[in-house]
């Protein structure tokens, strides 16, 4: 299932330098990208000298939080075909009402809805 889609610039992966575990999923880019690490013990003096920097990476955790459980919501009452017209209405919304093209493949909307692309399939 697809949890985010993010756009330059974004940050991923930032939850094991708050908590030193590993990462709770996985990411894939959709097209090229510049990649940067940082170390935990960089990351850590820089929040010290910086303190508007943990509270920046707080309110992406709030943002992410309520996004998935949304999404926890959405997936566990609703049905593909309300998520798929939630999602086009989105979609509609974003065009400003214009006409637009579906930006992702059959497979991407199935990831992006919680399902797979042959029950997506079927629900159309």
């Amino acid at each position: 299932m697809t949890l985010a889609v993010e756009t330059a610039p974004a940050t991923v992966a930032e939850v094991p330098l708050f908590d030193g575990g590993p990462y709770p999923a996985s990411v894939e880019a959709i097209d090229s990208v510049v990649v940067l690490f940082i170390h935990k013990r960089d990351f850590r003096a820089v929040c010290l000298q910086h303190p508007q920097v943990p509270l920046q990476a707080l309110a992406i955790f709030g943002r992410r939080l309520r996004t998935l459980v949304a999404m926890i919501e959405s997936v566990t009452f609703g049905s593909v075909r309300q998520r798929l017209a939630r999602t086009l209405l989105e979609l509609n919304q974003q065009a400003g009402d214009k006409p637009f093209s579906l930006p992702w493949t059959h497979q991407e909307i199935a990831l992006n809805l919680g399902t797979v692309r042959e029950q997506l399939m079927s629900r159309l």
